[in-house]
């Protein structure tokens, strides 16, 4: 767990929402969570959110892709694994 917690600070949010209007989306979320949002991609019919802080983020999250118009087929929070901590350790050691 420490290891997890001190090395892992990214969570996927996994978007999946109709139509998929997610160019727009995606503009709209990075400029209402600048600080939130590390990083978006589009991955598929997904649109993966890479966050620090997903705890506060998620309801919000939910408003803004409703006032875009979009309807959530699929909404996941993806924790990081112990392989990626591994993967971590080996990238970037004390």
């Amino acid at each position: 767990v420490e290891l997890k917690e001190k090395y892992l600070t990214n969570h996927e949010i996994r978007i999946e929402t109709h139509p998929g209007h997610y160019q727009e989306l995606s503009k709209n979320l990075l400029k209402k969570f600048p600080k939130e949002i590390k990083k978006i991609e589009q991955r598929g019919t997904e649109l993966i959110l890479i966050c620090q802080e997903h705890k506060n983020l998620l309801n919000q999250l939910v408003k803004v892709i409703e006032d875009n118009k979009e309807k959530i087929l699929e909404l996941k929070l993806v924790k990081p694994s112990l392989n990626q901590v591994f993967i971590n350790l080996n990238i970037h050691p004390d």
